[in-house]
């Protein structure tokens, strides 16, 4: 784990994997690779995607 530190004056917003693709700011692919997906973000807002989230998102779209 990581602690981020930032000037609060330049604070962003991010969405979290869930939230972007409830608000279809994501388009998620299948890959050529066994096991691995691409997210693209297009939106302008950023967005925060940990590797527990995308596996258990991962399965979701997958079934």
């Amino acid at each position: 784990m990581f602690l981020l530190h930032q000037d609060p004056a330049a604070a962003r917003i991010y969405l979290t994997l869930q939230q972007a693709m409830k608000q279809k700011k994501v388009v998620v692919y299948e890959t050529e690779q066994v096991n691995e997906l691409a997210i693209e973000n297009i939106s302008s807002q950023p967005m925060f995607c940990n590797a527990a989230t995308c596996c258990r998102e991962a399965n979701r779209i997958a079934c």
